[in-house]
C-alpha cells in the first residue's frame, strides 16, 4: 500500500477537496472543483485517501456512503456510467437497462445519504470512442450529478481540460480548478528533497535519506523521473532492493544501474543522469523517456535547466 507523504500539493489539494464537502452542508449550494494533472502526480491516491478518511457506516438505518469515488471506465458508455455510480456505493454486478440503472443509481445515491462524489479518470470520457458516443457518456454524468445536488470533485489528467472547454454548460457549473504539477528544480526544489527524504527513511537508514536527499543527487534524480511523484517513488524504492539485497553499495554507479534498469534500457552512457558526462537537461528530446506527447504535451510549463545553470556558474 502506497504511503501518504504529504507535501504541500496533497495539503492543498486536500483542503480544497475538503471545502467542496463543506459547501454541500450550506444553503448556498454545493462547489466543484476541477483537480487535473498528468498522470504520475497522485491524484487518484489523493482521492482514495480523501475517501478512506470518511468511510462507510452500516447500521439498522442502513448504510450511509459520506464520500462516494467513481471511477470513469476506460471505455464509458452511458449504461457503464450508472454501473460505475452503483460501484462506487458498493454495489458490484448490476445490470439492466440503461433507464433502469439510472433510476436505481439515483435511488442508490439517495439512500446512501452521499455527501460528496468524487469522479476520476476524467480524461477517459474524451480519450476513445465517436465524439458523439462521449458526448452523451459526458451529459449523462452531468445530468445524474445536477439530478443529486451534491458537490463533486472531477479528477483526470490534464488533457481533461478539453471536456470542459467544449462543454459550455458542464464549464460553467465547475469553475474552481486546481493543478496538480511535477517537482522542478526552481521554487519547488526544496519540496523534491523533502519528498525523497521521507520516501527514504520509510525503509532505509536516515544516513541514506540524506544523501539521496542531497542537492547534487536530489538534482540528479529529478532529470531521471522528470520530478513525477510516482516515478521518484519506484526509484527510490528500487534503490533501497538493491541494497537490502547486497546489489552495491550506496553510491553513483548503483543509481546509474537502477536508472538502466527501470527507466530507460537503452539510455547512452552520456545520457545517464548518473554518469559523470550527463549534460545536466530534462530527457524530452525525441526518443528520450520524456519527450512530450500529443495528448498531454511537455510534463512541464518552462524549463528546469536554468536552476543547473545557475547553479553551475
Amino acid at each position: 500500500m502506497p504511503t501518504r507523504i504529504e507535501i504541500p500539493d496533497f495539503q492543498r489539494a486536500w483542503a480544497r477537496i475538503q471545502e467542496c464537502h463543506e459547501s454541500g452542508k450550506r444553503d448556498s449550494g454545493p462547489v466543484h472543483l476541477r483537480l487535473l494533472g498528468q498522470s504520475g502526480l497522485g491524484k487518484t491516491f489523493l482521492l482514495k485517501e480523501y475517501r478512506d478518511a470518511f468511510p462507510a457506516v452500516r447500521n439498522t438505518r442502513g448504510t450511509h456512503v459520506p464520500v462516494a469515488l467513481l471511477t470513469i471506465p476506460s471505455a464509458p458508455t452511458v449504461k457503464g456510467i450508472y454501473i460505475a455510480f452503483l460501484e462506487s456505493l458498493g454495489l458490484h454486478g448490476a445490470n439492466g437497462t440503461v433507464e433502469a440503472l439510472r433510476h436505481r443509481a439515483r435511488v442508490l445515491c439517495s439512500a446512501c445519504r452521499v455527501e460528496l462524489f468524487l469522479v476520476d479518470e476524467l480524461n477517459h470520457l474524451t480519450d476513445r470512442g465517436q465524439i458523439r458516443t462521449r458526448e452523451a457518456v459526458g451529459d449523462a454524468l452531468k445530468e445524474m450529478l445536477e439530478s443529486l445536488n451534491l458537490p463533486t470533485v472531477f479528477s483526470g489528467a490534464s488533457r481533461s481540460h478539453v471536456l470542459f472547454d467544449t462543454n459550455m454548460q458542464l464549464r460553467s457549473r465547475v469553475m474552481a480548478s486546481l493543478t496538480l504539477r511535477a517537482f522542478n528544480l526552481e521554487e519547488r526544489f526544496e519540496d523534491l528533497r523533502g519528498f525523497i527524504f521521507a520516501l527514504s527513511e520509510i525503509d532505509q537508514d536516515e544516513e541514506t535519506a540524506n544523501w539521496l536527499a542531497s542537492p547534487e543527487v536530489a538534482s540528479r534524480i529529478f532529470f531521471a523521473t522528470d520530478g513525477i511523484h510516482r516515478g521518484i517513488a519506484r526509484f527510490v524504492a528500487q534503490v533501497g532492493v538493491a541494497i537490502r539485497n547486497g546489489s552495491g553499495s550506496l553510491n553513483f554507479t548503483l543509481l546509474t544501474r537502477v536508472f538502466k534498469d527501470y527507466f530507460w534500457e537503452g539510455v547512452q552512457p552520456g545520457l545517464n543522469p548518473f554518469g559523470d558526462t550527463f549534460p545536466l537537461r530534462r530527457l524530452c528530446e525525441p526518443g528520450e523517456p520524456y519527450s512530450a506527447t500529443a495528448l498531454d504535451g511537455d510534463n512541464h510549463a518552462k524549463g528546469a535547466n536554468d536552476y543547473m545553470r545557475r547553479n553551475e556558474a
